[in-house]
């Protein structure tokens, strides 16, 4: 048995999705030295699994490009050259997550791209490297804080991501996608959120005589309510 993950026949994922991701960590991992997959039902009987599983795992990734069938001869990885992605990025000494282990992770899921990850200091500097490396179209992605991303001109020097944005927005918190949203366009991605958390004392404002909100507020409510 290879040192590979194993199927897990208690899980909610199907099978041959789960044996899809086995296969692409698996064989198209970068591994040069393989060119030939085993066959279904070596795979099958490897990993306990119905040859129907593998068979199907094997056509999703022959659809997707990354596996080709020869009659006869077996089941090959394909030889087609890896896109790259170029990032720029910045690393927070505090942050719970780190950007390598991102790429790393985005990696073994599509074998077919390779990341090209640059780190730059969260500083002025950053602002700078950002500037040069697009009028110089040396990069692909950028991360930015929102502070960040409203100093460029975001309609001018990035692309629409509304397509991939709607599939995701709706399930999540709307807040974090506003913030790199420009003319009901979205230019990016939220990797993070932080919230701020505000609570009140009733008595103060029932002191002041201000009348205080029954529901969800803002920052810019608060402000207004102080004014009062």
């Amino acid at each position: 048995m290879s040192n590979m993950r194993i199927v897990d026949l208690e899980s909610e994922k199907p099978l041959y999705l789960q044996m899809k991701e086995i296969l692409k960590k698996r064989f198209l991992s970068g591994q040069k030295d393989i060119t030939k997959l085993p066959t279904e039902i070596e795979l099958a009987s490897e990993y306990n699994i119905n040859r129907m599983v593998a068979q199907r795992a094997i056509k999703q990734l022959c659809k997707e490009g990354y596996l080709y069938r020869r009659p006869k001869l077996g089941t090959f990885i394909s030889q087609k050259k890896k896109e790259t992605l170029r990032i720029i990025y910045y690393e927070l000494g505090s942050s719970p997550y780190s950007m390598k282990k991102i790429f790393s992770l985005f990696e073994e899921s599509h074998p077919g791209i390779s990341i090209e990850g640059t780190e730059f200091s969260a500083s002025e500097e950053y602002s700078r490297n950002i500037e040069n490396m697009i009028s110089s179209n040396n990069i692909d992605i950028i991360k930015v804080s929102e502070s960040l991303f409203r100093n460029f001109d975001a309609p001018n020097q990035f692309y629409s991501l509304n397509g991939y944005a709607k599939q995701y927005k709706d399930n999540t918190y709307i807040e974090p996608w506003n913030a790199f949203k420009s003319a009901n366009t979205y230019y990016g991605f939220p990797i993070a959120f932080s919230p701020v958390v505000m609570a009140y004392n009733k008595k103060i404002f029932h002191k002041a005589g201000v009348s205080y909100p029954e529901n969800e507020w803002n920052w810019g409510d608060f402000l207004n309510k102080c004014r009062e």
